[in-house]
């Protein structure tokens, strides 16, 4: 049975790249780079971004006889007072097969999503420089190949090549819906919010008033559980990326991200770290232009549903987490008629299961982790024994 370790190939002498124009686009000398190593992972399917814009639309792709390869470059530059920048030209980045055949990359991730089509990479020279050593930068390639695969030639440019043996498949990186989990810690409604701007080299504050709506303000409690960034030991969120969905359909995107001074910034990302081997959470309150009298709610991220909730009148809320259905999880067999009989038990006694159609879909977990709640059971979404006997109490 293959290893799921990732087979790292480590190029023995360091390949040095003497670029030419063609290989790095800048405005000054271009530096001389080496290829310090080369790591290659093989996945049987992969988080996609369908319609490559921002996320929007995410699935699972997996090809029909075929694997995809995942190259890692862990690329330094040897900078000079002119070499002031370097970027890989991402056409140059081939595989050659045993027949001399070469294929291009077909697409790259970013924060664990595939994203199909090439992207240049560059980097600018750190300021100490001169002074001190940076560990190489990190630029990935991802190929599709034929799932009988062994061995490729990785090739960067006219200049450097090393043979790369195709590992073992493993499971893809973790889906960013699933990554994190998201507590909400308050809801609040506001007349105006207060931004910073720079004007004439000036920083001053301007009011944001969201006309006929209101500002909603949403503080969230996000913890990480599994990284999504370049360096394996981070996670990215991008403010951006949530969304509220509200009253049966409506949509609002994120206008802004409050700070702790009270101002409000319209774009904000969190890099979250990991120290000592453990993570810690990050707060922070996005807020939305909604009408002041909204009731049910939806938070979502990536266009997934995480937190559903309703709102009362005297402004106290209550809610539940909600995780996108874990395919592994769902992979369990459940026989369609008792999931058909559950739904229309869940609905009959006021939670909203859906269509009873034997599916195991987003409604129907969001109904059981709600009657878990309720019934103080784990809440996980599951259709357990104890689901089942405290369904049967209610018949």
């Amino acid at each position: 049975m293959r290893s799921k370790h990732v087979w790292i190939v480590t190029v023995g002498m360091l390949l040095l790249v003497t670029c030419s124009a063609s290989h790095l686009l800048a405005a000054d000398d271009v530096p001389e780079l080496s290829v310090e190593k080369v790591e290659v992972t093989a996945y049987d399917r992969l988080i996609v971004d369908k319609d490559d814009t921002a996320f929007d639309v995410l699935e699972t792709l997996a090809l029909e006889n075929k694997i995809f390869l995942r190259v890692d470059m862990y690329i330094s530059p040897k900078w000079t007072e002119t070499a002031k920048k370097a970027e890989v030209n991402s056409k140059e980045i081939v595989l050659v097969g045993e027949d001399e055949s070469s294929l291009e990359m077909a697409g790259y991730f970013k924060y664990t999503v595939f994203y199909q089509g090439r992207t240049n990479f560059s980097v600018y020279r750190p300021n100490t420089w001169d002074k001190e050593e940076f560990p190489p930068f990190r630029y990935n390639a991802v190929f599709i190949v034929p799932a009988d695969s062994t061995t490729f030639t990785f090739q960067l440019g006219s200049d450097a090549s090393a043979p790369i043996e195709v590992p073992a498949v493993q499971s893809p990186p973790p889906d960013p819906r699933m990554s994190f989990t998201t507590t909400l810690e308050k809801m609040t409604f506001s007349d105006e919010l207060v931004s910073e701007t720079n004007i004439g080299g000036e920083k001053r504050s301007i009011s944001l008033v969201p006309g006929s709506a209101k500002f909603l303000e949403i503080g969230l409690n996000v913890m990480p559980h599994a990284t999504n960034a370049q360096d394996q030991r981070a996670f990215f969120v991008n403010t951006q990326w949530f969304g509220l969905m509200y009253d049966g359909g409506y949509y609002a995107s994120v206008v802004g991200v409050k700070s702790s001074d009270g101002t409000v910034s319209k774009i904000k990302s969190y890099t979250m770290r990991m120290k000592d081997d453990a993570w810690s959470p990050e707060e922070m309150t996005v807020c939305f232009a909604v009408p002041e009298g909204i009731r049910d709610f939806t938070l979502t991220y990536l266009k997934t549903p995480i937190i559903e909730g309703t709102m009362s009148e005297d402004g106290s809320f209550d809610f539940i987490t909600v995780l996108p259905p874990d395919p592994d999880q769902l992979a369990e067999e459940v026989p369609p008629e008792l999931i058909k009989k559950v739904q229309t038990l869940l609905t009959l006694i006021g939670y909203d299961a859906g269509v009873a159609d034997g599916k195991m879909g987003m409604k129907t977990i969001t109904a059981i982790k709600a009657f878990q709640k309720d019934e103080n059971l784990a809440v996980d979404g599951k259709l357990t024994r104890d689901v089942l006997e405290a369904l049967k109490e209610k018949l």
